[in-house]
């Protein structure tokens, strides 16, 4: 039928097979995409807050004491360790200084008494003036990645020093000293990581630690400008059996690090981590629990770096810093 040219011609509409139309269709796609964006950056943003959750407990501990002995001290104590003047000279010393001024230079106590006279001049005195220093690091993280399954760590690192000289008055030059008899002692360890070569062949270990000395003899001789060397390669004064030579090879090796680029002092070392694993997941599944009241895995490792006694005169040149 003509209805006349002024009359539009109806839209055609197709109907999906569920009953809906092509529109809604679309406009259900595009809140299905958005859901799943939603729920992709949930996701995400889930997986980084277990992450930083996992992380249950940090603690850390640090102390340091030092104590000093110095024989021939002749100023009695009253209150807190001051004398009966209270004189406030010695109220750093009281609450732990042991570090003082004289002369516009830091030095110890013992010449800073002895400066103000407070040191008996005899030379009848035949004990030595004791400095000691101790340090220690702890350091310890709770990991809780899954419920059942818990990691800790551990680093640690201990110093020891004991400085040993014998304090006087010179009666001839008039001035207090030690003569050179400064004597220092002392211990040291701390935590590492060599798992890496824990399982290597001994034998080729070992050769990659005699492989190391000559590069280490090298750097030690570049740091204080030698470089005549004797006919197996090695800076002259830095043989392939010296102890300055011997020690950062064989931390190089055993480490498994460049011996280009270990530390050439013993005793900076930084404490790296240990750490202890438990698993209990297992409790869960029915033949576990059938068979066994309790059934964790359990892995630690420790690895620690020792040096059990070092010895280090006033005359012996520095080649590394022991304080």
């Amino acid at each position: 039928v003509n209805r006349g040219p002024g009359r539009a011609k109806p839209k055609k509409r197709t109907i999906s097979p569920k009953g809906k139309s092509s529109s809604e269709t679309s406009g259900e796609k595009k809140e299905e995409k958005e859901k799943d964006k939603d729920g992709q950056a949930k996701k995400i943003l889930d997986a980084a807050m277990r992450s930083l959750m996992a992380v249950k407990n940090v603690s850390g501990t640090y102390s340091r004491n030092r104590a000093t002995t110095l024989t021939g001290y002749q100023r009695e104590t009253s209150i807190m360790g001051l004398n009966e003047n209270l004189n406030p000279e010695m109220l750093g010393f009281v609450f732990g200084q042991q570090d003082f001024m004289v002369d516009d230079a830091r030095t110890h106590f013992a010449e800073y008494a002895s400066d103000r006279n407070w040191v008996t001049p005899s030379g009848a005195i035949k004990d030595p003036f004791l400095r000691t220093l101790t340090e220690q690091i702890n350091l310890r993280a709770s990991v809780q990645p899954l419920k059942d399954f818990r990691i800790d760590l551990t680093a640690n690192q201990s110093t020891a020093t004991n400085f040993s000289e014998f304090w006087n008055r010179d009666t001839i030059l008039q001035e207090w000293g030690s003569k050179n008899t400064l004597l220092e002692t002392g211990n040291f360890t701390s935590s590492i990581v060599s798992i890496g070569t824990a399982f290597q062949d001994a034998e080729e270990l070992y050769q990659t630690f005699r492989g190391h000395r000559q590069t280490i003899s090298q750097r030690l001789g570049d740091e204080i400008g030698l470089t005549a060397t004797d006919e197996e390669g090695y800076v002259i004064g830095y043989d392939a059996t010296q102890q300055d030579v011997l020690i950062p090879a064989f931390m190089a090796a055993y480490t498994g690090k460049s011996a280009n680029d270990i530390g050439l002092n013993p005793l900076k070392t930084l404490p790296l981590p240990n750490w202890r694993v438990n698993y209990t997941g297992l409790n869960k599944i029915p033949f576990f629990q059938k068979y066994f009241r309790t059934f964790s895995i359990n892995h630690a490792y420790r690895s620690a770096y020792t040096v059990s006694n070092y010895q280090k005169s006033f005359q012996q040149t520095d080649t590394f810093s022991l304080s």
